[in-house]
């Protein structure tokens, strides 16, 4: 029997550190604030774009006053930021042959034109039969909704979640 097997995105499936890192840089540059590090954005990740900006904002000590303008700014940037994104090594190849066998699909917290813009870069979109995103409808993880509604677009049978955070463990 086929399995339905849903993953997580990025630090999952793909390593979009460096256009996650560029792209908040490039929002603190418009209110004079200090570039964060390789590592700092990753701590901001895993519950959705809104507080990522939040703790982008902490870190920098950027008054409360300015989220809605940094969400809008870092959404905008978000749409396109995929030139430095990459799979990890092995990722398609493992997709490729999990897929043959059983029924594929993503969930993410990543906003849909993000995710569908990055899965196009590194052509691996034609691997999924679902792909649920954090601006869906049902809401955000750790909520389980986009991923019950995932596996339910896969079908029957037995069922697998893959990710990489707290959050994605929560979701299962």
């Amino acid at each position: 029997m086929s399995a339905r097997v849903v993953f997580d995105l990025d630090g999952t499936l793909i390593d979009s550190a460096k256009d996650i890192q560029k792209i908040a840089n490039d929002c603190l540059a418009t209110v004079g604030a200090a570039p964060v590090s390789m590592d700092e954005p990753q701590s901001f990740v895993g519950n959705g774009i809104g507080v990522f900006v939040e703790k982008m904002r902490a870190a920098r000590n950027i008054p409360d006053s300015e989220q809605g303008r940094l969400l809008a700014d870092l959404t905008v940037r978000y749409d396109h930021a995929v030139e430095l994104t990459e799979t990890y090594p092995g990722v398609i190849a493992a997709l490729e042959k999990i897929g043959g066998r059983h029924r594929l699909g993503i969930c993410t917290n990543k906003l849909h034109r993000p995710c569908m813009a990055v899965l196009r870069h590194v052509k691996i979109d034609h691997l999924f039969a679902s792909i649920w995103v954090g601006d869906n409808p049902l809401g955000r993880k750790p909520d389980p909704a986009p991923l019950l509604a995932a596996l339910k677009e896969l079908g029957d049978g037995p069922s697998l979640f893959g990710g990489d955070s707290e959050v994605d463990a929560e979701t299962a």
